[in-house]
């Protein structure tokens, strides 16, 4: 997804850049660069464009330079310009390179002459690196991901193949290779439902009778609750006005928390679902009795792969495809724990718009 992103926007850019030239061309045929109606134009264009006398003395810059350089109201005095100017002099060949402004802002800069002048066109590219950044973190976190199940999947099955270790032995790393790939599956399904998540233009939504879908979600759980000695309640306000959204979507957004809060929880331990009206929107609420989560951690849960406890089977996706859903919802999530005193355990808060016209 993300390299069909960059093709287009490569497209586009190399488009934009023929546009400019095709016009710098007639301008510079008819030998009027600065008369009011090629100004207008220079001045609307999307691309920084300065333009620099043979002793790179600045003879023009657009607004859309001066924006990118923050410069106001001199383009000069800036220490933008100061960097531009040093790289440009510094190589009189160059004609193509990044200039790093600050953290945040990054301009692709492109340098050519133009008759006796040298023109000079501003990028700001800072999205496209921040992208190509995060896509680049997060193919190295899902690569390490799958290592660590693939590499104790195949050294227990060699030592599950070996003649001359005890058959007790042997079962035990046949059981260890068999919740590997049963975890290697789990990372891979959730990693695919997170991706077609954040893939949707449009997510589909109609009518939903959000009690019903709660109820269904607990239901698939409760026996898994029961087996633990875990309680699960349901509590709500009526009246609960239909929500504008996915049943299927919101289901599965239930049934992550349900799970997560039953996998982190006791024997005696308890989890509450309720539903409450607000004004614009029904409030779903989450609550266990667990041991709840060190507050260093909260920041961090709905990352991809983030996980609290190693020791508790997870892949860490959960709460990211929890994020995902609400955000796609128009909603707010909100997750609250303690560790200690009464109001110790964890708190899922998220909310659903109400629907408020027919669909």
């Amino acid at each position: 997804m993300l390299i069909v992103d960059f093709k287009l926007a490569l497209f586009s850019f190399l488009l934009l850049l023929g546009s400019l030239l095709a016009l710098v061309w007639i301008v510079a045929r008819r030998h009027s660069w600065f008369d009011d109606d090629q100004v207008a134009v220079w001045q609307s264009f999307p691309l920084g464009i300065i333009l620099w006398s043979p002793s790179n003395r600045l003879r023009f810059a657009n607004r859309s330079a001066y924006r990118l350089l923050h410069a106001e109201p001199d383009v000069t005095a800036t220490t933008g310009y100061a960097q531009l100017l040093q790289k440009i002099e510094a190589d009189m060949s160059v004609q193509h390179f990044p200039l790093s402004l600050s953290p945040r802002l990054i301009l692709d800069v492109w340098v050519g002459p133009l008759g006796s002048s040298r023109l000079i066109l501003l990028r700001d590219v800072s999205k496209q690196r921040r992208r190509e950044k995060d896509s680049q973190l997060y193919w190295s976190s899902v690569s390490h991901e799958f290592r660590t199940p693939l590499t104790s999947i195949l050294s227990h099955l060699e030592v599950s193949r070996s003649e001359n270790v005890p058959v007790e032995v042997q079962a035990h790393s046949l059981e260890i290779a068999h919740q590997q790939t049963q975890r290697l599956s789990n990372l891979i399904h959730g990693t695919l439902a997170l991706e077609r998540l954040k893939a949707l233009a449009h997510l589909d939504k109609i009518s939903v009778d959000i009690i019903l879908v709660a109820e269904e979600a607990i239901a698939e759980l409760i026996l898994l609750a029961e087996a633990k000695s875990i309680g699960l309640d349901f509590h709500y306000h009526p009246p609960i006005p239909p929500v504008l959204g996915n049943p299927d979507k919101l289901k599965q957004l239930f049934i992550n928390l349900l799970d997560n809060a039953i996998k982190y929880c006791q024997p005696g331990d308890s989890v509450t679902v309720s539903l409450t009206t607000l004004e614009d929107s029904v409030q779903c609420r989450v609550a266990d009795t667990g041991a709840g989560i060190p507050a260093e951690h909260l920041p961090h849960l709905t990352q991809q792969f983030y996980r609290v406890r190693r020791d508790v089977p997870g892949s860490g996706l959960g709460l990211a495809i929890v994020a995902e859903i609400v955000r796609q919802h128009d909603g707010r999530l909100q997750i609250e724990s303690y560790t200690e005193g009464d109001a110790k355990g964890t708190v899922v808060i998220f909310t659903l718009p109400i629907l408020l016209t027919a669909v």
